[in-house]
């Protein structure tokens, strides 16, 4: 039997030893619950109440409220793309029942182009933008997308695409 070399890569990731890593805890928005900077995901059959709450949990940080352990909410500001809900006649009403303040509520708007024009706001091709637009939101505790597959180009029954269209998010 011969052996046949492996191929030879033009482009090859790097490697970092696990000892170049500085450990750090994990900063908690809700204590061991909503982490910082982390990607979380809110499951569960259709008409469950996961919308009702999210939009909940995020009043809340609006407020600098409760959770529903009664310790504190930290206040801040939410950012939300939901494709399944308006916001005027269904996201904005229930933050406010929930007592939230709705100026601290932010949503994604048109997307400008450079002929002046703009179109609406698309979380699959739009997400980078979105990022460095959140960058003026000084406060800015948690960004809700609803349906999160929305992100994600091409099928969202595969779980590689899926998880390749969510890295921006889970980067950001």
């Amino acid at each position: 039997e011969q052996l046949i070399p492996p191929p030879l890569f033009i482009e090859r990731p790097g490697l970092i030893a696990g000892s170049k890593f500085k450990m750090e805890p994990i900063t908690w928005i809700w204590p061991g619950w909503l982490a910082a900077g982390k990607l979380h995901i809110l499951g569960g059959q259709k008409g469950a109440g996961k919308s009702t709450l999210a939009f909940s949990l995020l009043a809340q940080l609006t407020i600098g409220g409760r959770w529903p352990d009664n310790t504190p909410a930290p206040l801040g500001d939410i950012l939300i793309w939901s494709g399944e809900y308006d916001i005027a006649d269904t996201i904005l009403p229930r933050i406010s029942a929930a007592s939230g303040d709705v100026s601290r509520v932010w949503f994604p708007d048109r997307v400008s182009r450079v002929d002046g024009t703009s179109r609406p706001f698309d979380p699959a091709v739009d997400i980078v933008g979105l990022i460095d637009a959140c960058r003026s939101l000084q406060s800015l505790k948690i960004i809700l997308i609803d349906p999160i597959v929305s992100v994600t180009m091409g099928d969202s029954h595969n779980n590689a695409e899926t998880r390749r269209g969510l890295q921006p998010v889970v980067d950001f």
